[in-house]
């Protein structure tokens, strides 16, 4: 139980700590990733303005407002002369054909298919990448007529391989370091969840031995109480109708609350892990033919007809197991089939074995539960229906029981119902 909300609270605690964890270090990769890219298209953009400079002062050489083709051509020539190592620039025409590059981009140049640039807004930048190459490249307009039409764009890029390099590098280790420090709030969510659970335990175990001790004490004075009924039983004959009826009623009364006090220790020991499991051979198909005859009686009562159904017939089903757990097992569900049924229904009961395991399906057509109710039908106490439950009688252990029971089987039961229709539970047994 405990080990079970342990893991669920150190997957809590992991999940979130791992989930801050990823967040910074994706955003510390991005923000070297776009400092990087930020720098060098800064760079590129001051490369443009110096050559609107260049432009500018060559205009003011030649005392011209606006310069030639040859003047362009001439001045491209005197600028890519000067661009820095990692730099290269190209002069297309209006279609992007290569026409001319600086000495770095004429290597360059060759990667790209018959030495035709991708089309590039004007002022923006693209990544291109070839041949374990990554060029950051920005277009400019180079030569301008009437204002509008343009003859010419510049190129100019940067190769930011090495740049690439180093964020792929800063990936892949922050990649490692978030592992280790996902492994890491494992450690810590463990430790947290170990933290968190230790006032819960302490107050769990407190109610624990409460229950048991305190079950243990009102199994005495019941049966201090059933010796002194048995004591006016014998007597009954000499008692007034009011006395006789006063006597059943308290023997009623101490028989539903001897149900309830053992049904508290079952649950207690459960709880702790006290019960011995025991390994004796168990004929199933005895101990469910023998429940249906014991609850035959109460059956007829309410007209229901008791069925059972074993797959293959003929066939020794035995399992090795507590043989009173057992039979407890069976009287719960059978009796409650029985208690929420129609009048004139039906219960089903059906036993089949595969290799792995047994499995026993007890099936009614009784009043249902509903969808929402049936994740809590196994919780202590809890009765579905709880307006209709008041006028049967039970105390809302029954199937805490049998849960408990079948998880000291290292087995599981499941249930599925019907508004109206009824309800079907089955328990799968491991062989083992």
């Amino acid at each position: 139980m405990f080990t079970h909300l342990k893991k669920r609270l150190t997957l809590l605690y992991s999940i979130i700590i791992s989930c801050i964890l990823i967040l910074v270090n994706v955003s510390v990769y991005f923000f070297f990733e776009k400092t990087t890219i930020n720098n060098a298209s800064s760079r590129l953009i001051l490369f443009s303005k110096e050559i609107n400079k260049h432009k500018e002062i060559q205009k003011n050489s030649l005392s011209k407002t606006e310069l030639s083709k040859d003047d362009y051509l001439q001045l491209y020539h005197s600028i890519s002369s000067s661009l820095e190592i990692d730099q290269f620039s190209f002069l297309t025409d209006r279609h992007q054909n290569i026409l001319l590059a600086s000495p770095n981009g004429a290597k360059i140049a060759s990667l790209f298919p018959n030495k035709v640039l991708p089309q590039i807004p004007m002022g923006r930048h693209i990544t291109y990448q070839k041949k374990n190459k990554t060029y950051l490249i920005s277009s400019f307009p180079w030569m301008k007529k009437d204002g509008k039409k343009v003859d010419f764009h510049l190129f100019v890029g940067i190769d930011i391989t090495s740049s690439k390099y180093v964020l792929h590098q800063l990936r892949f280790g922050l990649s490692i370091f978030t592992i280790f420090l996902i492994f890491l709030s494992v450690l810590v969510g463990n430790f947290f969840s170990r933290k968190a659970m230790i006032p819960i335990m302490q107050s769990y175990y407190q109610q624990q031995d409460f229950v048991a001790n305190a079950s243990h004490e009102l199994r005495t004075s019941l049966a201090i109480i059933y010796s002194s009924t048995e004591v006016l039983e014998e007597c009954r004959m000499y008692l007034s109708a009011i006395h006789q009826k006063m006597l059943s009623n308290v023997q009623e009364e101490m028989e539903r609350l001897t149900n309830i006090v053992e049904s508290l220790l079952v649950l207690a020991r459960s709880d702790a892990g006290t019960f011995e499991k025991r390994r004796d051979p168990i004929d199933l198909n005895a101990i469910i033919s023998d429940a249906l005859v014991k609850f035959q009686s109460l059956a007829s009562e309410k007209k229901i007809r008791l069925e059972y159904k074993v797959v293959p017939e003929h066939h020794d089903f035995v399992y090795y197991g507590d043989l009173d757990l057992m039979k407890q097992l069976l009287f719960i569900l059978i009796d409650n089939s029985i208690k929420y049924n129609k009048q004139g229904g039906m219960i089903s009961v059906q036993m089949y074995q595969s290799e792995k395991r047994f499995t026993i399906c007890v099936r009614d057509t009784g009043i249902g539960i509903h969808k929402e109710e049936l994740s809590a039908i196994f919780k202590r106490f809890y009765r579905a229906d709880q307006v209709r439950s008041r006028e049967i009688d039970g105390s809302g252990l029954g199937l805490s029981i049998a849960s408990a029971i079948v998880e000291i089987f290292g087995g599981k039961i499941k249930v599925s119902s019907q508004v109206g229709v009824g309800s079907t539970f089955t328990v799968l047994l491991p062989i083992k």
